[in-house]
Order: structure tokens, then C-alpha cells, then sequence
């Protein structure tokens, strides 16, 4: 199976002379696949790639080229989730969870792409709708990592309770919740002591931050759980963020209610790949990069 229409995501801070996403753009047109890359992209004015504006640049295409680390995947996957649309991600940042290559592992990688051997891992994603006091949307957002509601003004406790359905699970002083997807419990909830869950674990992860409680834990919710997070002190104002990304501020009286996506994220998977082996290395690469910077 030949694609015929491949996407260019660039984190342009990763490749700024583009000498990666050249390699890719040449060895494509080598082999006569066409590639695509919205206008706002500093790679759209390469030769052999044709720029579309961003309302149009998802529909169509086969597959999504992802130059950059996780957080290039993190956006591509929240704009083009609702299209179907899988993703390879070539890693030019350091932790590369999601990513399924090095650069010098391109031409192999882009050879399976183009010759179909290669199968796609679906990632559960999560969707947060904020509400009024009517129940009017306010915002609306699918992240593939985590939902957070943190206080707005920095440095202050976050005073929020937690409740799924009609049943209250806990009231939080704490500098931050965190929820997250399986994917996303290798980030922040990982960071604050949330358990780490395989990607293929259809579930939600609560993790409180630093709560000022000997009670609060973190929470592993079932994946159809609707859980809804609201601020309980009506001085504050709090700020919910998917993916550490898109960001909109949340007033006392109103409703975040976080659930699984209508919309997966796919992941392009053409080398063997064990998700405890990469949390090992991902270990090990952590534990090298503490070791040099103590010097």
C-alpha cells in the first residue's frame, strides 16, 4: 500500500536550518509521494512540498510526519485527532515517548511508511469541556496527555473538589490536579507520583500536586468515568491547560468536566516496540543526563 499524500508537522526550533525535514522532503519526492505542510510552517516553502492553509491541511492526507519531541506530537495529535489522520514522529527532542525514531533512522522508517509495513497503535485521548452556571460550553479541547486546573495566580493552593457523576471523591488544597490519559502518566502525573500505565490501559489517572493532605492520593478511574473538577474558594480563579498547551481560565461556579475522547490518536509503529523496554531506556537516558549535570 503506497500513501499519496503526506503531512509535514515541524517544531521549527527543532530543525531551524531544515536539514532533517530536507532529508525527508527529497527522499519522499524520490519516490514520488507528495508532501503537504501548512502555510504557517517555516518548511512549507521547501521544493517538492506544497502549502495548504490550516483549516485544509488535514483532509486527505494518508499520514502525518512529525519532526520534533513529544510536544510536537501533543499538537499534532489535539489539531488532527478528529481526522483520523496516523502520525510518525521523528525525534529531534530528548525524552521522544511517542516518537518512533531517531534521525538516523529515517530512510528505513520512511521506506516502511511508503511500502504500508507498518501498523498503527491507537492512544486513548481526553476531552475537557468547561461550563457555566447555565451548563453553556464554554471551552472545549481533547488532549492526548493530561488535563490541569491549577489557581491562576502563581504560587497558591488551588482549593477544587473532585466528584464523578453525582459522588464527591475529595476536596484538594493542593498546587495543582492532574489528569491524565495512560499515555500522559509517563509526564506530569508521573512527576507529581502518579502511577506509570501502560498506553494500551484504557483508563484515567487523577494526580493531585503537593496537596496539603496525608489522605490525598493519587486515582486510577475507569475509562468511561465522567469526572468533574471545581474550584470550592469563590476568591479564586483557576486556569485549566490540555497538554501544558491550550489554555483557558476557569471562575468559581463553573464546571470542568474531563472524560474520554470521541477521537483516538495513531501512532505510526514500524520497529519493534515493547513500551517497557522504552521506559527503561527513557530511565537510564534520565539517569545519565542527572549524572553529567552533577558534573
Amino acid at each position: 500500500m503506497n500513501f499519496m499524500q503526506l503531512g509535514i508537522w515541524l517544531h521549527h526550533s527543532k530543525d531551524p536550518e531544515l536539514i532533517v525535514t530536507r532529508r525527508v522532503t527529497e527522499y519522499l519526492s524520490s519516490r514520488r509521494v507528495e508532501c503537504y505542510a501548512r502555510t504557517d510552517q517555516h518548511c512549507a516553502g521547501l521544493d517538492g512540498v506544497r502549502a495548504l492553509e490550516s483549516e485544509a491541511f488535514f483532509t486527505g492526507l494518508d499520514a502525518l510526519i512529525v519532526l520534533g519531541g513529544d510536544g510536537s506530537m501533543l499538537a499534532a495529535a489535539r489539531e488532527g485527532a478528529r481526522y483520523g489522520v496516523p502520525m510518525l514522529g521523528i525525534n529531534l527532542g530528548h525524552r521522544g515517548f511517542m516518537t518512533e525514531c531517531e534521525p538516523d533512522e529515517l530512510e528505513p522508517a520512511l521506506d516502511a511508511l511508503v511500502e504500508g509495513r507498518f501498523r498503527v497503535e491507537n492512544r486513548m485521548m481526553l476531552r475537557a469541556t468547561l461550563t457555566d452556571s447555565q451548563g453553556c460550553a464554554l471551552w472545549q479541547v481533547d488532549a492526548l496527555n493530561d488535563v490541569v486546573l491549577c489557581n491562576r495566580a502563581p504560587v497558591q493552593l488551588i482549593h477544587a473538589a473532585a466528584s464523578i457523576e453525582a459522588c464527591l471523591l475529595e476536596r484538594y488544597a493542593c498546587d495543582a490536579m492532574i489528569v491524565s490519559s495512560p499515555t500522559g502518566s509517563t509526564a506530569y502525573s508521573m512527576a507529581a507520583g502518579g502511577p506509570i500505565i501502560n498506553p494500551q490501559m484504557p483508563c484515567m489517572v487523577l494526580t493531585p500536586v503537593c496537596a496539603s493532605s496525608l489522605t490525598a492520593r493519587p486515582m486510577v478511574l475507569a475509562e468511561d468515568d465522567r469526572l468533574t473538577l471545581t474550584l470550592t474558594d469563590p476568591s479564586q480563579e483557576g486556569l485549566a491547560a490540555a497538554d501544558g498547551q491550550n489554555r483557558f481560565p476557569v471562575a468559581f461556579g463553573q464546571r470542568l468536566l474531563i472524560e474520554k475522547s470521541p477521537y483516538t490518536t495513531g501512532l505510526i509503529r514500524i520497529f519493534p516496540h515493547n513500551f517497557y523496554q522504552v521506559l527503561r531506556d527513557k530511565r537510564d537516558e534520565w539517569a545519565k543526563d542527572q549524572y553529567l549535570k552533577r558534573g
